[in-house]
């Protein structure tokens, strides 16, 4: 199993100046994106925290009513 990496890049400030309507599919995204898809396969904890955060999984890891739970 690879592990995770604790770094997920952030899109630069230079980027954003010279996009500010930056989308997830432009290109200056792809490193964080990478990163981030890569931390949520080798961890799960990571993971659930982040689906929690999004409001898509409770505490126990169920779906919420909003997502069909």
């Amino acid at each position: 199993m690879a592990t995770a990496p604790r770094f997920i890049p952030k899109v630069t400030l230079e980027a954003l100046a010279r996009n500010p309507h930056m989308r997830l599919s432009d290109p200056e995204m792809r490193p964080t994106l990478e990163a981030l898809r890569e931390r949520v396969q080798t961890d799960p904890a990571f993971a659930k925290k982040l689906l929690q955060g999004a409001g898509i999984v409770d505490a126990t890891g169920k779906l919420t009513k909003n997502f069909g739970g």
